[in-house]
């Protein structure tokens, strides 16, 4: 079985935000401070793209994703601290198409309390056209911008 190892870059995908929103997903005005990010999944395969077995550095790859969301240990505390948790990354394919599953646990923390851990999944279903690494990346980027997409969501609300 060959490998097919994905680049840990990511390119955020707006295609699915409403208009008023994108400010919202980008993070604009509610910066995130991510305290600590955790790799949980039970099985640390990615999945197999016709007989190639998907490999990537993916807790670099998901801090990407959340530092383009303005989520990132970089960011000023407030009261704005967050936790977040990887529980699922995988793609399953067939001959024509191919979906990818990404399960993201977050908590909000600060100094008086934890919250219960809220999970954001996103999902993506593309063609599979030639099983290429540029194809293979860019359906999991989609599937991890509509689960920080949904996340930014639910969050805004406590943004201070």
């Amino acid at each position: 079985m060959t490998r097919l190892n994905l680049p840990s870059t990511y390119q955020p995908i707006y295609n699915n935000v409403a208009e008023n929103n994108i400010g919202v997903v980008k993070g604009e005005g509610c910066p995130l401070h991510l305290t600590s990010f955790e790799d949980a999944r039970s099985s640390k395969s990615l999945g197999i793209v016709a007989n190639s077995m998907v490999e990537s550095a993916i807790e670099s790859w998901v801090v990407k994703a959340l530092t383009q969301h303005n989520i990132s240990p970089l960011n000023a505390k407030k009261n704005n601290d967050i936790t977040v948790i990887l529980k699922k990354a995988y793609i399953q394919s067939l001959t024509t198409s191919m979906a990818v599953n990404i399960v993201l646990g977050v908590q909000r923390t600060n100094h008086e309390f934890n919250s219960p851990i809220v999970f954001y999944r996103g999902h993506e279903v593309d063609m599979n056209w030639n099983s290429g690494v540029n194809e293979v990346q860019a359906v999991f980027n989609k599937a991890i911008s509509n689960a920080i997409t949904n996340m930014r969501i639910g969050l805004s609300a406590h943004c201070y």
